[in-house]
Formats: structure tokens, C-alpha cells, sequence
């Protein structure tokens, strides 16, 4: 075989199968926004990923046997890179339409997960078959030969999607966001695509100049769809989320994906959203609050606010340290001598944690889902285990209070470690039960004794709550229970 077409041969493998596993990595991040990190995301964009290759693998097959030329070859190279940036320029588009509050998010991300990568799959599929044709017509004098062929190829491809998936995970994605990575990864196949077709006829080159401008246009679209943010003042990716800052009015709003995370306003220290009004619970419950621990920082609103209105301390779990450092940036934040901030996933901050605290709030959230790991029966025993002998545990979730199924799981798996329980509608003057809306459950080590007259005891709900599944690390679908 000819050294340039050989070396040609197994770049191309190496490309394309880093290229495919960077698109699969991206594809979780584009949909996370929009149906959380849950298995079934998970689920549906590897599934749909193999499956779409395992045609591609057959297609490819077929096509190389009728007629396998360098020309052909380069053709669906280029194709791959096509079919990338379209992924980047349809996401946005398909995501809203079937993450609507009337499909349920499990059929939402597989039809989306199959709308956007089937056809890209495919062609990335094609890509392998296609070289070994190639190294076999290049050497038909070794047949005996092969077996090594194929191992060769095959070996490369997959050292490539390796390559790729560190490559995603740990530098491209964190550094330079979904949108840049996808069009850096069209750009490079791309130029693969000519590369391979160098040596053939000039007219040849035009089925690739034509997809090189669809890509160029599709670069455009995409990142004119990113910065189509109405109010957007600013909008990056971090390692763990796409985090946007708008202005709306005297409101300023951090969104991590496409949900409200935190807000602030631009005029006063007043709290934004109502739900963090009703932290203040816990002072009448409890008349000397000196230690106290944050799960979720995000914008930090309410701890900016504690520290301002109350004299205890307060520490504050944030897993990525690129939404803290736009907290300070956009959000007001500032350090302050009674505020501490850890950088940690809060179950292992929890399962480490040797100190006391009188109140411990919740406030994590991946889209409108609670983390799983923080919502079972263990996760709630190391919440107790953290807590002082009178401390109280209050947590913010999102559902109905009629016929919540994530609700009645989450208070009916804190009654399995917590003995006292109530239960808060922040939102009740304009709400229906029925309504999602957010809901503060406050636990009790001890039976509580109310010592205050906090103006928000009558937004308590005394109703029953249905039963509801216990949480356990063993079993804990949460993404399924959410409205």
C-alpha cells in the first residue's frame, strides 16, 4: 500500500472515531438542559448512538463492495462532518419542542436523542468498513493478510474514540463549550475530508466545497442561536453546566441550562424568589441559629443574605467552581468572614463531614431534579448524622402538592430518618395544589416548638401527603417522578 494513502487510511479512522465519541459526550451536555443527566439520557443517546453505527457498519459494507474509491471515501468523511454541524444547528430547536411540559421527558430525550444523531451515526458507522475495503483492494497480493488488516483498523478506531472521550470530557467541553466543540470537530473532519481527496482531480473537490459551506453557514446559525438570549448579558460553559446571566428589569437571573437557578435584584439586598423567604422558618424554630450549611450555591443569594441579616455562619457546598466564580462576578457575591465555600460533590462533603450543624438547607437541583444521590434514605441518615441534636434539615423541591409523586417520595423518604415533618407552600396565594409549584419541607430531629411568629406560618400545608416510594442508593428514579 501506498505510505500517504496507508497513513491516510488509519488518520481517518483515528478522526472519525474521536469525532463520534465527542459528539456522543456533547450530546449528553445539549441535553441536559432540558431533561437533566438522568440514565434514560444517558440511555438514549448511547442506545440510539450504537444502534445508528451498527447500520452504519452494515451500510457501509455495502456501499464499499459495489465501488471503493478515495474519491468515496473523502465523500462520506465530509458527510460525517455535514451531518456534526447540523446536530449543532437543530439542538436547540428539537429540544424545545419535545422538552414541552405535555411530552414526558423519557420519550422527549430518546425521540430527540434519535432525531439528532441518527443520521450522523450512520455516517460515522460507514466510515470504518470503508477503509478496510480500501487497505483490502491496496493489498490484494497479502490476503493472507487480513485479519491483521482488520485488527489494525479496528484497533486505531478505537484508540481514536478513546482519545476522544478524554478529549471531551476533560478538555474540550469544560474549556471550550458545546457549540465551539462541535463546530471544531466539523472543521477538523472536514479538512480531513479534502486532505484525503488531495490527490484527485480538482473536479472531484466539489461535493466537499459544497458541505465546507454548509458548514461554514451552519457555524454562523449556531452560534447566533447561542447568543439569542433575550436580555443576555452573559453566557459561558463550565465544566459541569451552560450558565447564562439576563437582565430582565431590576431582575438579574442566573439560568444553568434553561432553568432559573438563582436571581438577585439590582436595586436592593431583598430577596428574589419566595421560596428563600421561607428559610427564615427555621428562627422560629429554633432561637439561637449559630452554624449553618448550604447544599447548592449557585447565585448564593440566600447566604449573601444570611450573613447580611443574621449573625450565625454559614457554609455553602457548590460542585463547580465556574458558577462561583460568576456568582461573584455577576451576582454580587462577595467573601465575607462567616460565609465558607467548598468546591465538592455535597453527598462525599456529607459522608466526610465531622461537624454539627443547627440548620442544614437544600437547594440542589439538575434542571428541575434533585440530584438522585442526595434524595435517598442514606443521603438523608448523613443529613441527620450532620445536624446538631435540635437541628432542623429544610429543603426546596419542585412538583405538586396534589398528586406529586416526587414530593410524596421525598417526604416520605425523610420520614424514614426524620420523626417531625412539615410541609410549606411558598407560592400558595396565586397556586392550586395541583399546580407545580416549589414546596419547603422543613425536618426536625426533635419534636418542634415553634418560638416565633414568622409571617409565613400560614403558607403550611396541613393536608395528608400520598404515599410515595422510599428513596434508596439501590433504586432512586427520580428523573421519573418530576411533573
Amino acid at each position: 500500500m501506498d505510505k500517504f494513502r496507508k497513513i491516510i487510511l488509519f488518520a481517518s479512522v483515528f478522526v472519525c472515531g474521536a469525532g463520534v465519541m465527542i459528539v456522543e459526550l456533547v450530546g449528553v451536555r445539549l441535553l441536559a438542559p432540558y431533561f437533566g443527566t438522568a440514565m434514560f439520557v444517558w440511555a438514549s443517546i448511547i442506545g440510539v448512538i450504537l444502534g445508528a453505527m451498527a447500520f452504519g457498519y452494515h451500510l457501509g459494507g455495502r456501499i464499499a463492495d459495489r465501488n471503493a474509491t478515495y474519491n468515496g471515501f473523502a465523500f462520506y468523511i465530509g458527510l460525517c462532518a455535514t451531518l456534526t454541524i447540523l446536530v449543532s444547528v437543530l439542538a436547540e430547536p428539537v429540544l424545545a419542542l419535545f422538552s414541552l411540559p405535555a411530552i414526558a421527558p423519557i420519550v422527549g430525550a430518546f425521540i430527540s436523542a434519535m432525531i439528532l444523531y441518527i443520521p450522523v451515526s450512520i455516517a460515522f458507522g460507514i466510515i470504518t468498513p470503508y477503509a478496510i475495503k480500501l487497505s483490502f483492494m491496496a493489498c490484494k497480493e497479502e490476503a493472507d493478510k487480513h485479519g491483521k488488516i482488520v485488527g489494525n483498523i479496528n484497533s486505531i478506531a478505537t484508540v481514536g474514540s478513546i482519545t476522544g472521550t478524554f478529549l471531551a470530557g476533560f478538555v474540550l467541553i469544560p474549556f471550550l463549550g458545546a457549540t465551539t466543540v462541535m463546530v471544531s470537530v466539523a472543521a477538523a473532519i472536514i479538512i480531513l475530508a479534502f486532505v484525503v481527496n488531495i490527490k484527485n482531480k480538482w473536479v472531484t473537490q466539489v461535493p466537499l466545497i459544497v458541505m465546507f459551506v454548509i458548514i461554514v453557514v451552519g457555524s454562523f446559525v449556531s452560534y447566533v442561536q447561542v447568543v439569542s438570549v433575550p436580555g443576555m448579558v452573559y453566557r459561558t460553559n463550565t465544566q459541569y453546566n451552560t450558565v447564562t446571566i439576563a437582565d430582565r428589569g431590576n431582575v438579574r437571573t442566573m439560568f444553568l441550562g434553561t432553568g432559573r437557578s438563582s436571581a438577585r435584584f439590582l436595586d436592593s439586598d431583598d430577596l428574589v424568589f419566595e421560596y428563600t423567604r421561607l428559610y427564615d422558618l427555621a428562627f422560629d424554630f429554633h432561637d439561637n441559629i449559630q452554624t449553618t450549611l448550604m447544599i447548592g450555591g449557585a447565585g448564593y443569594s440566600y447566604p449573601q443574605y444570611f450573613v447580611r441579616n443574621h449573625t450565625g455562619t454559614m457554609d455553602v457546598i457548590e460542585i463547580d467552581p465556574g458558577v462561583t466564580e460568576l456568582a461573584r462576578r455577576f451576582m454580587g457575591l462577595t467573601d465575607h468572614p462567616r460565609m465558607r465555600i467548598f468546591h465538592r460533590d455535597a453527598r462525599i462533603f456529607l459522608n466526610n463531614n465531622e461537624k454539627r450543624y443547627d440548620v442544614i438547607f437544600g437547594d440542589a437541583f439538575v434542571a428541575r431534579t434533585p440530584p438522585w444521590h442526595l434524595t435517598t434514605v442514606q443521603a438523608k441518615q448523613r443529613i441527620h448524622a450532620s445536624l446538631a441534636d435540635d437541628g432542623i434539615y429544610i429543603i426546596n423541591i419542585i412538583d405538586r402538592v396534589a398528586g406529586g409523586r416526587l414530593f410524596a417520595a421525598i417526604y416520605h423518604t425523610m420520614a424514614r430518618v426524620f420523626p417531625y415533618q412539615l410541609v410549606f407552600r411558598p407560592q400558595y396565594h396565586y397556586t392550586e395544589l395541583g399546580d407545580v409549584q416549589n414546596i419547603t419541607i422543613m425536618a426536625f430531629k426533635n419534636e418542634p416548638l415553634a418560638s416565633g411568629t414568622s409571617e409565613f406560618h400560614y403558607r403550611q400545608y396541613h393536608g395528608t401527603v400520598p404515599r410515595g416510594m422510599i428513596l434508596t442508593d439501590d433504586r432512586a428514579p427520580v428523573e421519573t417522578l418530576v411533573p
